[in-house]
C-alpha cells in the first residue's frame, strides 16, 4: 500500500500545476514587457563587456526559451495529473 494515496495527492498535485500555470503566464507577460524596453535608455553594467543591446538581446532570448521550457513542464505535469485522477488505492 503506498505511504500517500493517489487520491489525497490528487487536489495538492492539481494546485501546484495550477500555480505552475500561473508562473508561466506571468512569465510571458514579463517577457513581453522586457521587449517594449529601449536600450538606448538602458546603461549595461560597465564591467560586463557586453553592450546594453547584446543584453537586453541575450535576456530576452533567455526568458523566451524559459518560457518555453515552462510551458513544456506545465503541459507535461498536467498530462501527470489526469493520470493521477485514473488511479486510487484503498
Amino acid at each position: 500500500m503506498p505511504s500517500v494515496r493517489p487520491q489525497d495527492l490528487y487536489p495538492e498535485f492539481g494546485n501546484f500545476v495550477s500555480d505552475l500555470r500561473t508562473h508561466s503566464e506571468r512569465l510571458a507577460f514579463i517577457r513581453l514587457d522586457v521587449e517594449t524596453w529601449n536600450p538606448d535608455e538602458l546603461r549595461a553594467d560597465t564591467g560586463s563587456g557586453w553592450s546594453s543591446d547584446e543584453t537586453l538581446v541575450s535576456l530576452i532570448d533567455d526568458l523566451d526559451r524559459a518560457e518555453s521550457t515552462l510551458r513544456a513542464a506545465t503541459a507535461n505535469l498536467e498530462s501527470a495529473w489526469a493520470a493521477l485522477g485514473r488511479l486510487a488505492s484503498d
